[in-house]
């Protein structure tokens, strides 16, 4: 989701005024910043309305420490702001403020008029009603689940992209956090998106999974978006034992 609707007059809530006593700009300025984090993973693959990024994270792009992150985090939860189950932050309220101006994907739009004509307005997603966040779980679970069991067919844009055994899995996690860390958009998990990446990945590092390390950490080292061959490796044309066809070697071979 691209964008979300910001009341003017948000700051005047009563648990956000809370915040500011507390932990002034600092706490505000987070509060929104998680909220743009969450608002910004929505889409119709993604409906769980959940905070992905660890309070080392947050804190390392905020410019905070990750103790006061947690602790703020932990007074977010307390006073209703957020909800909080096994140790991941949603706002499932932010879902009662989705508009369908804000997309133009049919099945988004559904989902928003389906959750809009259950519930009304609920201020600034701050009012905490257990009744009301388990009725927002329970409608986008019910969308999320629409076709399971209809015998239709998942294409490969919706279809979770299974890790191959080929794939150095402590490389690939690596290079996932560093994408998090600074902020690059999250791969689909699906074979259109992360995998088109891995294979790529098992490609160019010849299926050695030192070499995907390699990689990997090239790309960190040098704030890459994406991964690409190690510099100054030989190419498979050139990791062949036979002279090139264009040489001296092979022209001689010719002749």
């Amino acid at each position: 989701m691209q964008w979300f609707k910001h009341d003017s007059d948000a700051n005047a809530d009563a648990k956000l005024q809370n915040v500011l006593l507390d932990y002034g700009l600092e706490g505000y300025g987070l509060y929104w910043y998680c909220i743009e984090m969450i608002a910004g993973k929505v889409c119709v693959e993604n409906l769980n309305f959940e905070l992905e990024h660890d309070a080392r994270i947050i804190a390392r792009n905020t410019g905070s420490t990750p103790q006061k992150v947690e602790e703020m985090m932990k007074y977010f939860v307390k006073v209703g702001l957020f909800e909080c189950s096994e140790g991941v932050i949603t706002c499932l309220k932010m879902a009662k403020r989705l508009d369908k101006s804000m997309t133009s994907n049919p099945k988004m739009r559904e989902m928003i008029t389906k959750l809009r004509d259950k519930n009304h307005h609920d201020g600034v997603m701050t009012i905490s009603d257990s009744v009301m966040q388990d009725e927002t779980r329970s409608e986008v679970e019910k969308i999320k689940d629409k076709t399971k069991g209809t015998g239709v067919a998942v294409s490969a844009q919706e279809k979770e992209f299974p890790l191959p055994d080929e794939l150095n899995h402590e490389a690939w996690e690596e290079w996932l956090s560093y994408r998090r860390a600074v902020g690059f958009k999250a791969y689909k998990k699906n074979a259109m998106s992360m995998g088109k990446v891995i294979s790529s990945l098992i490609k160019i590092s010849g299926g050695d999974k030192s070499t995907q390390m390699k990689i990997v950490q090239q790309s960190i080292a040098n704030q890459y978006q994406g991964l690409f061959p190690l510099k100054g490796a030989p190419s498979a044309r050139q990791q062949d034992n036979g002279p090139h066809w264009n040489s001296h070697e092979g022209w001689e071979e010719f002749l």
